[in-house]
């Protein structure tokens, strides 16, 4: 939540040092009731000043994850004709590449859609595919369906994953 109103902020500070010249007016009327955070020490549309955004750099290789989403989903939608799987929630991926170092799993969880993103598996191997050398290999989860986030994370029937506990014993 923070981070999204950090981002909202910032985005908010550069537009109206973007639109102040275009649209005074109504960029002055921003002001009046922007919060400081926002506003920051300017006391009208005339001391606005606009700066771009410094150039970020990702640390990790946003084609490569592209290509492997692309290949992923290709399977998938071949398991989802075959009526093999529902969603993509009951599978697991193994994939071990030096080029998702310094992604969290979690987030790595939510670009590709599935329960588990794991280094080795022994559950029943639905596919596999290959992305610059690296071999990716799709599984049928092991695990229980979490009845809150629906990610087959838990282990038994009808209990939370241990994400989900922690959430909701904070």
């Amino acid at each position: 939540r923070r981070s999204a109103q950090s981002a909202m902020a910032i985005i908010t500070q550069k537009m109206i040092a973007l639109l102040a010249p275009v649209l005074t007016y109504t960029v002055d009327e921003v002001l009046e009731y922007a919060p400081k955070v926002i506003k920051q020490d300017f006391e009208d549309v005339f001391d606005l000043l606009y700066t771009p955004l410094d150039e970020i750099r990702s640390p990790f290789d946003d084609e490569y994850l592209k290509r492997a989403r692309e290949s992923f989903f290709e399977i998938v939608d071949n398991l989802k004709k075959d009526k093999k799987i529902k969603s993509t929630l009951e599978i697991d991926l193994v994939l071990d590449s030096s080029k998702i170092e310094g992604i969290e799993i979690d987030d790595l969880e939510d670009w590709f859609g599935v329960s588990n993103i794991l280094s080795n598996s022994s559950a029943e191997k639905l596919g596999e595919f290959e992305i610059d050398g690296d071999s990716v290999e799709i599984h049928l989860s092991s695990d229980f369906k979490c009845p809150r986030c629906w990610k087959q994370k838990a282990k038994k029937e009808d209990e939370l994953c241990p994400r989900c506990k922690k959430v909701l014993d904070a």
